[in-house]
């Protein structure tokens, strides 16, 4: 199952939050040039607000998690935030790394 849905969920997550970028930016310009902007878009512009804080939240706990794994935490909050929770399943399934006797 993990096949298959891992990598659809990654790149619809990619194409979704990329989008919701793309209309959060829109948005901004339209309100700072004094455009109308459609009263029914104001629930698409709730739900991606949601969904781009709640990716910058999974980013927030991949940066923390990222060193015990090691992983750069700055690729891997990138990565993290563009793919949601997947990212977040794919970093909690590598193995943690310890550091050795000589290290300390």
């Amino acid at each position: 199952m993990r096949t298959f849905l891992f990598p659809l969920i990654k790149v619809l997550s990619t194409l979704l939050i990329a989008g919701g970028l793309g209309l959060e930016v829109w948005r901004v310009f339209a309100v700072s040039a004094g455009l109308l902007i459609p009263a029914g878009l104001t629930p698409i512009f709730w739900l991606e607000r949601f969904a781009i804080a709640a990716h910058l939240v999974e980013s927030g706990i991949a940066i923390a998690l990222s060193p015990s794994r090691g992983q750069r935490p700055i690729p891997t909050a990138l990565y993290t935030f563009f793919t949601g929770f997947v990212g977040l399943i794919e970093l909690r399934d590598r193995p943690i790394i310890t550091p050795s006797a000589k290290d300390s």
